[in-house]
């Protein structure tokens, strides 16, 4: 299948999609990534660090063993030199193998053997997964508050303008807003006189923002949530969709999970300011 997929779109765009991201997103060894790279891979395909304490170096291996070796170690050395970030999704590359070869390591030592011991593991892996589900829920929730409450603000504020939101801001915000009145942002582009910015505060790393100089925070709106789990939080360096965000896959953390400012044009008696700096 991923053979003809790839002759495929070669034969339609002339180059294959495999060949054409890699020219452009292969990135040199780093060995800060290759550090971030382990950390996102043992935090999310945690029965990997219960494998490692059961690693014995003297018990004996297999061929099922070996290849379980190679597939993981094929898969992370990809994943680091793939792009010059990582995200959590990536591991499902080599986590069917990380688990594998965990519950097998596991097998080998007396410790993991017990009820108490599997009860536990059990129990840990299904609170730590409802935890991170219940984080996500409320963090991608702000999509829609913040969309009812920018296209509010817009109403009063500025009625007769377009708004513009970060096109490359990984939310579903676009999704809430009414189209007709809100179009995405790239990255260093300025707004065109006359139209209105929202701007996240923690969920959007500076490299993504557009330029909004000249603009200035007609309006804000904190929200929060009741799990201190974060997923995608620049101040506290939670990177669960790419560690551009952060270095760690989440933090821990009871700020606001988002602040997003709805930027205007300035009258006369105001100046434009910076609102991530104010």
């Amino acid at each position: 299948m991923m053979g003809a997929w790839l002759i495929w779109s070669g034969t339609i765009y002339g180059r294959s999609h495999l060949t054409a991201t890699a020219a452009t997103s292969v990135a040199p060894f780093d060995s800060g990534r290759l550090w971030t790279l382990l950390v996102f891979f043992f935090l999310s395909t945690p029965t990997a660090i219960l494998g490692a304490a059961a690693f014995r170096p003297a018990s004996p291996r297999d061929r099922i063993d070996g290849l379980l070796l190679l597939w993981i170690a094929v898969g992370l050395a990809g994943l680091l030199w793939a792009r010059g970030w990582v995200c959590a999704r990536y591991f499902v590359i080599v986590g069917p193998a990380a688990v594998l070869l965990s519950v097998r390591a596991m097998e080998r030592v007396h410790w993991a053997g017990s009820k108490i011991f599997r009860a536990a593991t059990l129990g840990l892996l299904a609170t730590g997964g409802a935890a991170v589900a219940a984080a996500d829920f409320f963090q991608a929730r702000v999509d829609f508050l913040a969309a009812r409450d920018l296209e509010a603000a817009r109403k009063i504020l500025e009625p007769n303008s377009v708004g513009r939101y970060p096109g490359a801001l990984l939310s579903g915000l676009s999704y809430y807003l009414p189209d007709d009145r809100w179009k995405p942002i790239n990255p260093g582009e300025t707004p065109a006189p006359g139209e209105v910015a929202a701007l996240p505060g923690r969920q959007l790393p500076k490299a993504f923002r557009p330029n909004v100089e000249g603009l200035r925070p007609a309006a804000s709106f904190i929200y929060r949530s009741p799990i201190p789990i974060r997923l995608q939080d620049g101040p506290t360096g939670a990177g669960w969709y790419g560690s551009i965000w952060g270095k760690h896959p989440l933090s821990f953390s009871m700020d606001p999970v988002e602040v997003y400012f709805l930027l205007t044009p300035p009258t006369a008696d105001t100046v434009p300011t910076d609102p991530l700096k104010s």
